[in-house]
């Protein structure tokens, strides 16, 4: 099996329990997260250390995405300038983002920025016969999946009016919904420009299945579920999370 998995964000213990559930095993199974192994929950680092343990591949999430750059800026100072560091325009010496970089072995930081922003799966192992795209956050439905841009690979969440990418669930409607109905068509039949979109990053929205996309944070951290598409079968599992 090839088991897509949603949100973990540092909740090692949902993680674990997702694993067993699942009766995830390494010597046969695949498994790829879809972004955001990091903050908000409390083990990040051992959610890290576990997905370098079994093996696991991974995309980008926003979260991983502010600790990989804080990282990579203090690894660009001297000594004597990470003693009491400038803070980067767009990152938050407060967040917890910070923290974690600081906290980061050489190996956890690794595996962490090898995460791409997009992981294909060939469409021979899917049970649609059609390519499968693994993103964050989503796409934008206008253009092609070889020319979107990263910032919205991992924060878009809605189109504004104007088809403008936006994090925002205020306004706009979901960039998944606006996909399946532009990708939708009554009645006619796949064809080799067809592929499926499975993501996370909209917790708010759930497990949210579509017909050419399945969006999986199920909202783990809080207490809820972390869920995970098998891509072989077509079957979804959702296993409760423990609350932090």
């Amino acid at each position: 099996r090839t088991i897509v998995v949603g949100d973990i964000h540092g909740s090692i213990d949902g993680f674990n329990g997702f694993l067993v559930q699942t009766g995830y095993d390494h010597r046969r199974d695949s498994l790829i997260l879809a972004g955001d192994l990091v903050a908000k929950g409390p083990r990040s680092l051992k959610v890290i250390d576990r997905a370098i343990e079994i093996g696991a591949r991974c995309v980008r999430g926003n979260h991983d995405d502010k600790v990989i750059r804080w990282r990579g800026y203090l690894d660009s100072l001297t000594p004597s300038e990470r003693k009491k560091p400038r803070t980067p325009y767009d990152l938050d010496r407060k967040s917890e983002h910070y923290d974690i970089a600081r906290r980061l072995s050489t190996r956890q930081y690794d595996y962490l920025r090898s995460c791409p922003l997009i992981l294909t799966v060939p469409r021979e192992l899917s049970v649609h016969n059609i390519p499968i795209h693994v993103v964050h956050a989503g796409i934008d439905p206008r253009k092609n999946i070889l020319h979107q841009k990263p910032w919205v690979l991992v924060n878009v969440r809605n189109l504004l009016e104007d088809g403008t990418p936006s994090r925002t669930r205020k306004t706009g409607q979901s960039w998944a919904k606006a996909f399946n109905e532009l990708h939708s068509n009554t009645g006619r039949s796949r064809t080799s420009r067809d592929f499926l979109v499975v993501y996370g990053h909209d917790a708010g929205r759930s497990l949210n299945v579509k017909t050419w996309t399945i969006g999986l944070d199920s909202g783990c951290v809080y207490g809820r579920a972390l869920s995970g598409y098998v891509i072989e079968t077509g079957r979804i599992h959702t296993v409760p999370c423990p609350a932090h």
